[in-house]
């Protein structure tokens, strides 16, 4: 009984085998292992998810300083304007100049 195959189907069968099984364990070693140009796509999905998160959280922290000039204002405005202050006349003028610099937030986002 010889291990080695004889006949020339058996040497045909044993390198094609031999080739399957070399063919298969690159496929696998090359599958396992993440691609430059792969990873290059997900570093860009990323970096396109970390900027409109930016975004949304600037949009939320502008629509809040608005939110709170608008209540300042409204608390000034509550006073008769007979009994207002220079200071309740004059943080009146600022926060509205305040909100005419801020009350675009999310428009342009």
């Amino acid at each position: 009984m010889h291990i080695i195959p004889q006949s020339t189907w058996g040497r045909v069968t044993g390198v094609l085998f031999a080739l399957a099984s070399v063919v298969g364990g690159v496929l696998f070693v090359d599958d396992r292992y993440v691609h430059a140009n792969d990873f290059k796509i997900s570093q860009s999905a990323l970096a396109n998810e970390i900027l409109k998160s930016q975004n949304q959280i600037k949009t939320q922290i502008c629509k809040k300083e608005v939110a709170d000039i608008e209540d300042q204002i409204l608390r000034i405005n509550l006073t008769p304007v007979g009994q207002r202050t220079d200071i309740d006349k004059a943080l009146l003028e600022r926060y509205k100049r305040r909100l005419d610099a801020t009350g675009s937030c999310g428009e342009n986002n």
